[in-house]
């Protein structure tokens, strides 16, 4: 309707004169909305109401009238209607209110119309986030009909004061008051307008918003300017910008107009006609904005005001760097508490179920199941039913050792330690089986990912289960460190060292398995409570006791009730029964042929190749090893340590847990008979031994000797224990079964005795046979492997791989050409000698697997091939004359360049000798005083007793030691007499070079 009629005039414009507008004293001519009746009956109806009251206010109306050209009236009507629309388009509301208020002026000429602004009424909207802004929409009409009754009553006012209507300005939090008054003729105009807003302020009751709790008088204001009820995405803040047109103002002038809406913190003016006024409230800037907008001072300057947001981010930036020491400990704290409250129990619980195998679909007997009966129809298990059978007695007694250390409550380590390939992961599967509770953290893994720091936490995290972990935070913190060292002069202690990071880790791991611990207890303790409660309601049962007082038909619905509730008791055990053997995967007839033992009660931690030499990070053992003393000591889970470093785990764990004793098992290669004896039964078992008569068949079995040992275990206790494998305990073999050979023969013996003891290559061996080869066939095979490992591995494919080992290749071809020669080194005389006391380079050689070192009282003693069958492929490497003769030639190309560097060494320092004499090295030697005892003599000659003076004295001769006149002389013998050695060496090794080549020139393969 509004904009229909605002239409018509638009059109009619034409037909009007011009529209006059009354401005009050600050020039706001649009605070008042002016009539629309024609110009002729409006002018003269003002002229005579003016001429009867003021004279000089009717002569200026007068010529005002006749000033305003036809042509601006028809512009002032077109901008009027493009306001309507914008303002219909806004707030249809403000529209109607609008339309009623123009009505007002129309029907009563002599009217004018006021706004009022509330500046408590709604929630401030401060920015897209705020919803209050869409639930303070829910009681928008409520709301102002409160705002309306707020006002006192219309006499009370005076000056004739009409409610013309509400509207609300929900984005500034506050609401408009359309209403109209006379102007009394006596009083200025804007003194009328300041009485009303006196009035109204003393007379306003309190407005109740349950969206804002608030019940409170609102703040009252008349609006001095124009209203501008923009709904663009500038939300209310602190400051607004305020810019003057048509002139200036001083800061006195902004201050005294801008006040009465709230307290001014600050006025900014960066530009003569533009300043920047800060308010200690929000409500402040927003009444200033609502009320003072389009405000004219009495110079002509109009005032523009709009919002100017402050910058939070650089505010809340500004205040971190200023106050550092407060803000991050205060973040370090909130990052700590939201890890603590939220990601530790996630973590915890991720950590549990590893230990279950929870997420392990292997675990399930409907996924066995059904894999078993769809895969694997398709696998060929013809020869190896029981190949996970170990045949080796000795293992399966410690097997069953290590099964009942785990029973009892954790109070110290157990250990496996033995040579790479002896079988300690298949032990260490037999002993810790499915039903015990056990977490494995494998090192060897963690060593092929822990390249760095960051790598060594993530990679500890996926062996314990550890989820989620943030790895990127530790280079946050070090670059936040850094800042912190720049604006505070010391770290904020961001950057958590990585031992501190592992322990946080292994920590949330212990919480886990303390709860695991906690269950299973709780558990063992009800079962318990229940078979007590049983056996009582048994022995109960068991006992009739008299019931004179009972009648047959009492009796025997006792005897029924008693029975149901036995029937449910049962039911109840078979099913609880039924779901742990669907979870664990256990049968039911495998358990019931068990003896019945003691439960796994604790969980177990294993952690394989402990102290493993491709781990650069050496405090990842030391925390492992208080981790697991810590676990141990505390009874939380027992903790097995595999190693083939049994020195290196012996020393770091007697640190984390000294003065204790250890439960350990060491594995070692097996021994001939006991080589021979597994490769026969497993052929046995394949049927690829010659079948003979039973005339033929020998009576006595093949020999066992012991491949494992306890540590606390005597040979008395262990001949004990094979009393199982006595004549008396096999049985005869049937007449009806074909007879086989009971021990390899002396052929196939031979070949087995190659490959030594060790479990790996034996179980190689018996793999090719299943697969057709011979067992001369297979051994060669496996030699053959080791030669082209050991030749690739020792010396590299060529010169390049060669210079980025560790090791040169002549240090390599003497270890390998001693070994082949004796089968054993002394490592000292190896070290201090061929290896000139570079102790990395025989490391990595045993690291490598190319030796490995024996220690005797926790000092390496011998260095031997790196495993049984690598001493046999030693021995075929130096055979091999093209590569025996090449190894050897550059051995003795570097020996002879190596001996003509310390020649000239020699022949520099004789020189400076001779210089610093003044005379000939000859002479010297030769002439008067000549010191022959210089070089000493060797062990035959001092027996000889030859009476050359020696350099210490006190010889058998007893002669006295050189003197400092004959030193230089003495010190020019001795160099040259190394040097007739090394010469005689480069001679040596000069003709054997060139015999060497001679023979590689005509060899032809």
């Amino acid at each position: 309707m509004f904009l229909t009629r605002a239409s018509s005039r638009a059109r009619c414009a034409g037909g009007f004169g011009p529209a006059v507008s009354l401005r009050t004293r600050y020039g706001s001519s649009s605070s008042f909305t002016s009539t629309k009746a024609s110009a002729s009956t409006l002018a003269s109806a003002r002229i005579v109401a003016f001429s009867a009251l003021a004279p000089s206010r009717a002569l200026a109306v007068n010529r005002l009238d006749r000033r305003i050209p036809i042509l601006a009236a028809n512009h002032h009507l077109g901008s009027r209607w493009s306001s309507s629309a914008a303002l219909a388009s806004t707030s249809p509301e403000a529209a109607k209110v609008a339309e009623d208020a123009e009505t007002e002026t129309e029907n009563d000429p002599f009217r004018k119309i006021g706004y009022l602004y509330f500046d408590t009424v709604f929630p401030i909207r401060l920015g897209f986030w705020d919803i209050r802004y869409m639930l303070a929409s829910l009681e928008k009409r409520s709301v102002l009909d409160r705002v309306k009754a707020s006002l006192p009553p219309d006499q009370s006012v005076g000056y004739g004061f009409k409610v013309i209507g509400a509207e609300e300005r929900m984005k500034d939090g506050g609401a408009f008051v359309t209403f109209s008054y006379r102007e009394d003729p006596n009083e200025k105009n804007e003194e009328s307008l300041n009485n009303i807003e006196k009035r109204l302020k003393s007379g306003v009751r309190r407005v109740f918003n349950p969206l804002l709790f608030f019940l409170g008088t609102p703040g009252v204001h008349v609006v001095r300017g124009k209203p501008f009820r923009e709904d663009m995405n500038i939300f209310p803040a602190t400051r607004i910008f305020v810019k003057l047109e048509g002139g200036d103002a001083s800061e006195e002038q902004l201050w005294q107009t801008l006040r009465p809406y709230g307290r001014i913190v600050s006025i900014v003016k960066e530009k003569p006609s533009e300043a920047l006024v800060t308010f200690s409230r929000i409500r402040g800037a927003t009444s200033a904005r609502n009320c003072a907008h389009g405000l004219e001072l009495p110079n002509g300057a109009r005032f523009i005001i709009t919002f100017r947001s402050m910058l939070r981010s650089k505010q809340a930036w500004d205040w971190i760097t200023n106050h550092p020491r407060l803000v991050f400990p205060l973040v370090a704290f909130l990052i700590g508490g939201i890890s603590y409250m939220v990601f530790d129990p996630v973590r915890e619980f991720m950590v549990e179920s590893k230990v279950h195998n929870t997420f392990s679909l292997d675990e399930y007997r409907v996924y066995t199941w059904l894999k078993r009966n769809t895969v694997g129809l398709f696998k060929d298990t013809d020869g190896d039913a029981k190949g996970d059978v170990d045949d080796w007695w000795e293992r399966r007694q410690s097997a069953e050792t290590i099964q009942e250390w785990i029973r009892e409550k954790p109070s110290t380590f157990v250990t496996i330690s033995g040579p790479r390939g002896s079988g300690k992961t298949g032990l260490v599967g037999k002993a810790i089986t499915r039903e015990v509770q056990h977490l494995v953290i494998d090192c060897d893994a963690i060593a092929k990912t822990a390249k760095n720091d960051s790598l060594l936490i993530d990679a500890l995290a996926n062996e314990t289960g550890y989820w989620p972990v943030f790895s990127w935070l530790s280079s946050i913190n070090s670059m936040i460190d850094l800042a912190a060292v720049g604006l505070i002069g010391s770290k904020a202690g961001f950057a958590t060292p990585t031992d501190a990071q592992l322990k946080q880790i292994l920590g949330v791991t212990t919480n886990a398995l303390n709860h695991i611990n906690e269950q299973t207890q709780k558990r063992i303790a009800k079962a318990e409570k229940a078979r007590l409660a049983a056996e009582k309601k048994l022995k109960t049962t068991s006992v009739p006791t008299p019931t004179t007082g009972l009648t047959a038909v009492q009796n025997s619905a006792a005897a029924e009730k008693e029975s149901l509730e036995e029937k449910a008791s049962a039911l109840a055990h078979n099913t609880m029964e039924s779901l742990h053997s669907l979870v664990s995967g256990d049968d039911a007839d495998a358990d019931g042929k068990k003896d019945k033992k003691k439960s796994f009660d604790s969980p177990v931690v294993v952690i394989k190749q402990f102290h493993h030499k491709g781990i650069k990070q050496a405090i990842l053992h030391q925390v492992l090893a208080e981790w697991a003393a810590e676990l141990v000591t505390n009874g939380i889970a027992h903790v097995v340590f595999v190693s083939d470093n049994p020195v290196g785990m012996g020393k770091e764990l007697a640190k984390a847990l000294p003065n204790v004793p250890f439960q350990g098992i060491a594995l070692a290669d097996a021994e001939e008979d006991k080589a021979r004896s597994y490769v026969f039964n497993k052929l046995k078992e394949m049927g690829r031994l010659p079948t003979l008569d039973s005339a033929d068949a020998k009576s006595s079995p093949p020999s066992y000797g012991a491949t494992a040992s306890q540590f606390q275990a005597t040979p008395a206790e262990f001949a004990k224990s094979n009393a199982d494998y006595t004549d008396e305990s096999r049985g005869t073999t049937k007449s009806s079964e074909p007879q086989h050979a009971s021990a390899l023969d002396e052929e196939t013996a031979s070949w087995v005795d190659k490959l030594g003891g060790r479990l790996t290559d034996l179980e190689t061996l018996v793999q090719k046979v299943s697969l057709g080869q011979t067992v001369e066939s297979a051994v060669q095979d496996i030699i053959s492997r080791s030669v082209v490992e050991l030749r690739k591995n020792a010396f590299g494919d060529d010169s390049g791989e060669a210079s980025s080992l560790p090791w040169t290749r002549s240090q390599a071809w003497t270890v390998v050409n001693k070994l082949a020669k004796t089968g054993e080194i002394s490592y000292y005389g190896l070290l201090h000698n061929e290896f000139k006391g570079n102790e990395s380079a025989i490391k990595s050689l045993e690291q490598a697997e190319i030796i490995s070192v024996r220690h005797h009282d926790g000092r390496p003693s011998a260095i031997r091939a790196g495993r049984p069958v690598m001493q046999e492929a030693i021995k075929r490497l130096v055979g091999d004359k093209v590569f025996n003769d090449t190894q050897t030639l550059m051995a003795n190309a570097g020996a002879i360049e190596s001996a003509e560097k310390s020649m000239r060494t020699i022949e520099a320092e004789i020189a400076d000798i001779s210089k610093m004499i003044q005379g000939s090295p000859f002479k010297v030697v030769s002439g008067a005083g000549s010191t022959s005892g210089a070089v000493l003599p060797s062990d035959e000659k001092k027996e000889g007793g030859s009476g050359l003076l020696g350099i210490f004295g006190g010889g058998s001769g007893g002669q006295s030691a050189i003197s400092t006149s004959e030193a230089a002389k003495a010190r020019t013998e001795f160099l040259m007499f190394k040097m007739a050695e090394l010469q005689t060496k480069i001679s040596k090794l000069d003709a054997k070079n060139t015999g060497i080549k001679a023979r590689l020139a005509s060899h032809v393969d």
